[in-house]
C-alpha cells in the first residue's frame, strides 16, 4: 500500500483500473494517468480478406475467462445460422474438458477447439473471422490478443472486465454484459463485415492509440 500512495507516478490501462487505485488506495483520480497497453505492430497481419462467419475467442482455458458464458450465449445464433462458427484457440489452464462437455452433439461441428495457434496461423484466423469475443467473469483489464485482432481489422465484443480504451469511440467493437447485448453485436458484425469500413475503424483505435 504504502508503495501505491507514496508514488509520484500512478498509470493505469482503464477506467476501471484508475478507479481501483482511488476505491483501494485512497489516490486522488487526477494523479493517475491513463496509459493503455501498448503493442507491436510490425509482425500483424494488414491483408484485408474476405470474411467468414466466424466468432473467435483467444486465451487461456480457464474458468474466470468466462468462454463457459460465450458457449451459452452463442448456442442460439449457432442453431438459427448453421453457418457460423465459433472458435475457441488457447491452452487448457484446466477447464477444457468441462467446456467440451458444454457443446451440445449438434454443435460440435461449429464450436471447435483449436488448443494453442500462434504466429503467421493465428494473424490468418484474425483476417478472415467476423469479430473476437471475450467475457471474463473477473476485472483483466485490456487483452493483448483482443489488440492483436483489432490490429488485424477485427471487431472485439467484451465487457468492462476487460476495458480497451477508445473501443466504441472508433466504433471497433462494442461491450456486451448481457445475452441480448452478445446477440445484437455478433448480428452487428456478421452484417458490417461485409464493408471495409469496420476495418479502418479497427486498425484506427490501434494506430491512434496503441501502437508502440
Amino acid at each position: 500500500r504504502e508503495f501505491i500512495t507514496s508514488a509520484q507516478w500512478r498509470f493505469a490501462q482503464t477506467e476501471h483500473e484508475r478507479q481501483m487505485f482511488v476505491h483501494y488506495f485512497g489516490c486522488s483520480k487526477k494523479e493517475i494517468y491513463i496509459l493503455p497497453l501498448p503493442i507491436e505492430v510490425q509482425h500483424i497481419s494488414r491483408i484485408k480478406k474476405r470474411r467468414e462467419k466466424t466468432m473467435v475467442f483467444v486465451g487461456r482455458l480457464h474458468t474466470l475467462k468466462g468462454v463457459s458464458r460465450l458457449i451459452q450465449w452463442s448456442l442460439p445464433l449457432l442453431k438459427t445460422d448453421t453457418e457460423l462458427k465459433f472458435l475457441i484457440i488457447g491452452r487448457d489452464d484446466g477447464a477444457e474438458k468441462s467446456l467440451r462437455e458444454q457443446v451440445p452433439a449438434w454443435a460440435k461441428n461449429q464450436i471447435l477447439f483449436l488448443g494453442g495457434v500462434y504466429g503467421d496461423a493465428l494473424k490468418r484466423i484474425y483476417a478472415t473471422s467476423a469479430c473476437f469475443v471475450f467475457s471474463p467473469a473477473y476485472p483483466e483489464e485490456t487483452s493483448t490478443a483482443a489488440l492483436e485482432a483489432l490490429a488485424c481489422g477485427l471487431p472485439v465484443i467484451t465487457n468492462h472486465n476487460a476495458e480497451i480504451p477508445h473501443l466504441t469511440e472508433y466504433k471497433a467493437g462494442v461491450y456486451a454484459e448481457t445475452r441480448q447485448e452478445f446477440t445484437q453485436a455478433i448480428e452487428k458484425f456478421l452484417k458490417k463485415n461485409k464493408t471495409q469500413d469496420i476495418y479502418k475503424h479497427c486498425r484506427a483505435v490501434i494506430r491512434d492509440h496503441f501502437e508502440s
